[in-house]
């Protein structure tokens, strides 16, 4: 089949997720459907967008933590990598915030993206909406805004981090679109430090804070390059 690469995308009913597969140069899917266990999902080729295998990948769902694909892709085009950002009382009041901070705590930009797309932190997300927009709701409307220009047709951002809303949705579709933007962003590729990509399971210790991905119950093989997991 030549030298593709291939881009996977899985959301789950209970708790969605988002696994990006690139296969190396020469690998290809079998023949048969892969058995998927999620209730939607979406295998693309990379390079083109070309659609190898679907399932209900355009039913809405909610889309959890990988909400925060689109919070880091503007954050990183909106805020300087060493800017500091005050962690609000909204950003402290925000549930599941692994990072411990405290309201008043500052942070640097660069450090907040990482304590959002390596351990999740709810809160890292708020404060980075309010520091880049001024406001949690006019960040939405940024999120809502780059969701059409990328085509993203079934999808409504409600928040930054994904916390269960009715007015918060997406689809397999419309985040392996957002993946695939992402995925051709060297920016977004890669920790703003440049060191290592988004998901390295290497520690960061920050004045004392642990930086540490949780392991994913995803399968891995031979030949693939991890992407982004939400």
């Amino acid at each position: 089949m030549g030298k593709k690469r291939f881009l996977r995308v899985g959301m789950c009913l209970a708790a969605a997720w988002l696994c990006i597969w690139v296969l190396a140069p020469g690998r290809a899917w079998a023949a048969d459907a892969p058995t998927i266990s999620a209730a939607s999902a979406i295998v693309i080729e990379a390079s083109t967008g070309r659609v190898v295998y679907e399932k209900d990948a355009d039913t809405k769902r909610s889309p959890a933590s990988m909400t925060k694909m689109m919070t880091c892709l503007l954050a990183l085009d909106l805020l300087g990598r060493h800017q500091d950002i005050l962690m609000t009382p909204a950003a402290y009041q925000t549930e599941d915030c692994p990072l411990e901070f405290a309201a008043g705590d500052m942070f640097s930009a660069e450090e907040l993206v990482r304590g959002m797309m390596l351990v999740s932190d709810n809160g890292a997300a708020v404060a980075l909406a309010e520091a880049a927009a001024g406001s949690v709701p006019a960040f939405v409307n940024k999120m809502n805004d780059e969701a059409r220009a990328l085509g993203m047709d079934d999808t409504h951002f409600a928040n930054p981090n994904g916390l269960t809303n009715p007015a918060h949705y997406s689809t397999a579709r419309d985040m392996a679109r957002l993946a695939r933007h992402a995925q051709g962003l060297p920016r977004h590729r890669q920790h703003p430090a440049g060191a290592r990509p988004l998901g390295a399971p290497e520690r960061e210790d920050q004045d004392g804070r642990e930086f540490e991905r949780a392991p994913r119950p995803l399968r891995r093989h031979d030949g693939h390059q991890d992407g982004l997991d939400g």
